[in-house]
C-alpha cells in the first residue's frame, strides 16, 4: 500500500504514481499511494506526558551504546565542528538526539571496514565508504535502524559518522535519533457506536461531489472506528513528496452530537490521515494497514479492484504512458478512461463488480496510438485487488 519515503533530511528519493481520470461514471479510476507536496500538521500535537518523554529519552541514551564497537576506542574529548550535529536527521519537531564520541587509531577506511564488520544488535540499512559519491576521502558513514522499537516510538535509528584526522587517528560520532509518538488527542477518540459513512473523493477538487458514498452497517462501522482509534498520532513534521493523487478516501463518523471526518489524500508521503472534529483540525493520524484496508473494502462494498499501469517497455524497464485505458467484460466495454495530453499518466485502479475483465490501452506516445493489451485476464473478487498492467512493446 504504501511507499516508505524518507522523513530524513537528505533522505532517499521520492517516487510517485499518478492516476488516470475516469471519463464515465460506471466505475472508478483510483491511484496508488502517491506523495503530496510538503505538508505540516493542521493542528498542534501534544508532545506527551513527562514520563512518556523520559522513557523515549532513556531509550535514546541506551541506543547510543547499541552501535558497533571496535578495539582501541578512547573517548573523544574535543568534538570537531563537523561532528557536532548529524549530517542526516529525521524531519520531525519532537526528535530526540543523543550523541556518543570516540576516537581510534587508523585510517577512516580501516575504521569504516572494522565498524561495518563489528557485531551489532541493530540492522545496517545504509552506508557510504570514504570517497564514495560526495564523500571526502576522510569521511564515511553507517546508518542503522531498530527493526522493532518499543510501541511508544515511531522511529529509533542510529547514525554513525567517521572522520579522519591528519595525525593517523579517526574520530567517530554515534547519533541516536528517537521519535516518540505524541499522545492521542482526547477529542480524536471516536465512540464505538458512531454512525459511519465512507466516500471515494476527488482530492484535487474538494468541493466536488464524492465519486461513491456508502453508509456502513453497525458491524462494519464498529470495525472501522476500532481501527481508527487504535492508530497512532503521526509525529509532527514535514513530509516531502510529489503531486497529490486524483482520488482519495474519506469517512464521516457521528456520535453524541459531534462529527469526526478523516480523509486520506496521500498527505505528504507518510501514510497520514487528516482529521477534523466539528470542522476543527486535529493532529494527523498514521494510516495503518488495517485502517486503510477497511476504508478500501467499505468503499468497494460488493465490488473489487483492478489496478495496474499503462507502460512502454524499454529494455528491462517500464516507462509510464499517458493515454486511454478501456475495461471490457465478455466483449462489452465497461468503462473508458482518458488522460489528457497535458495531464497525469501512469497508474490506474478500477472498482468493479466481481468477474473476469480484460484491459486494453493506447497512447499517442507509442506507435501512433497502437492498441496494447493487458498481461492477462483480470479476475476480480469482492473487496480484493488484482493486478493487470497494459504494457506496450515493439
Amino acid at each position: 500500500m504504501s511507499v516508505q519515503v524518507g522523513r530524513r533530511v537528505a533522505g532517499p528519493a521520492v517516487f510517485a504514481a499518478v492516476a488516470m481520470i475516469a471519463a464515465g461514471g460506471v466505475s472508478l479510476a483510483v491511484p496508488h499511494h502517491v506523495a503530496a507536496p510538503a505538508a505540516q500538521h493542521a493542528a498542534s500535537v501534544p508532545q506527551g506526558p513527562a514520563g512518556h518523554h523520559r522513557k523515549a529519552d532513556a531509550y535514546a541514551e541506551k541506543l547510543t551504546r547499541h552501535g558497533p564497537r571496535i578495539a582501541g576506542e578512547s573517548r573523544l574529548r574535543r568534538i570537531p565542528r563537523s561532528l557536532k550535529h548529524p549530517h542526516q536527521t529525521i524531519g520531525v519537531t519532537n526528535l530526540i538526539v543523543r550523541k556518543r564520541y570516540w576516537s581510534v587509531s587508523g585510517s577512516p577506511l580501516r575504521v569504516y571496514r572494522a565498524l561495518k564488520k563489528a557485531p551489532v544488535s541493530l540492522r545496517l540499512s545504509g552506508y557510504g565508504r570514504p570517497g564514495v559519491g560526495s564523500n571526502g576521502e576522510d569521511y564515511a558513514d553507517l546508518f542503522y535502524v531498530r527493526a522493532h522499537p518499543p510501541s511508544y516510538l515511531a522511529d529509533a535509528e542510529l547514525y554513525v559518522e567517521i572522520l579522519g584526522r591528519s595525525n593517523g587517528m579517526t574520530d567517530v560520532a554515534a547519533f541516536a535519533e528517537v521519535v516518540p509518538y505524541p499522545t492521542r488527542h482526547a477529542d480524536e477518540v471516536v465512540p464505538a457506536h458512531a454512525r459511519v459513512k465512507v466516500s471515494r473523493t476527488w482530492t484535487d477538487k474538494p468541493g466536488r461531489a464524492p465519486l461513491r458514498r456508502v453508509n456502513l452497517t453497525s458491524g462494519k462501522a464498529r470495525r472501522l472506528v476500532k481501527a481508527f482509534d487504535a492508530s497512532a498520532v503521526s509525529p509532527p513534521g514535514v513530509c516531502v513528496g510529489g503531486p497529490p493523487p486524483t482520488f482519495g478516501y474519506a469517512a464521516e463518523m457521528r456520535a453524541h452530537g459531534h462529527r469526526w471526518q478523516i480523509s486520506w489524500t496521500g498527505i505528504g508521503n507518510c501514510d497520514q490521515l487528516g482529521v477534523t472534529r466539528d470542522g476543527k483540525p486535529l493532529p494527523n493520524i498514521e494510516t495503518t494497514r488495517t485502517l486503510f484496508r477497511q476504508l478500501k473494502a467499505d468503499v468497494a462494498g460488493p465490488d473489487g479492484y483492478i489496478d495496474g499501469g499503462l507502460y512502454k517497455v524499454e529494455g528491462d524497464g517500464l516507462v509510464p504512458l499517458r493515454g486511454t485505458i478501456t475495461l471490457s467484460q465478455a466483449g462489452q466495454v465497461v468503462a473508458t478512461f482518458d488522460a489528457p495530453a497535458a495531464g497525469p499518466s501512469g497508474s490506474y485502479e478500477f472498482i468493479v463488480a466481481p468477474g473476469s475483465y480484460t484491459l486494453t490501452g493506447s497512447s499517442p506516445d507509442f506507435e501512433n496510438g497502437t492498441t496494447c493489451v493487458g498481461q492477462h485476464t483480470a479476475k476480480v473478487r469482492q473487496a480484493h485487488t488484482t493486478r493487470d498492467d497494459v504494457r506496450c512493446s515493439k
